[in-house]
């Protein structure tokens, strides 16, 4: 009897350690829709984060550039995002004219940080 006991006890708690794993497996904590999105990335001095993914930013691939990491724009908004090793940044009020010559530049960093860089703030 006392075998069957500890048994039963035993399997108690394995139930229960399988439930609980599968209960942080099923949820992640997050209980908000846009935190689940894959590519929302938190900008640097903005209060919210950006969906990359939207349908509005035109991607720029910048694989050959050592410091920025790829270049996003809505020509609607005159917004830009930039990820500059490892961080997220944005612009605002950035001429589409500004986005097409930085698309063309022999160095992304360069044409970045003389044309770019301390010019479109976002208030």
């Amino acid at each position: 009897m006392i075998k069957r006991n500890i048994r039963w006890h035993y399997l108690f708690h394995v139930a229960l350690a399988l439930a609980l794993c599968l209960t942080v497996l099923v949820t992640d904590g997050c209980g908000n829709e846009e935190c689940n999105q894959s590519n929302y990335v938190d900008v640097k001095y903005s209060d919210s984060s950006v969906n990359l993914e939207d349908s509005r930013f035109e991607y720029l691939s910048t694989a050959g550039s050592s410091f920025i990491n790829g270049a996003w724009y809505d020509s609607a908004e005159e917004y830009m995002v930039i990820e500059l090793s490892g961080t997220y940044y944005h612009y605002c009020g950035m001429p589409e004219s500004i986005w097409k010559e930085f698309k063309k530049a022999g160095s992304f960093g360069t044409y970045y940080n003389d044309w770019i860089k301390g010019k479109y703030g976002c208030d």
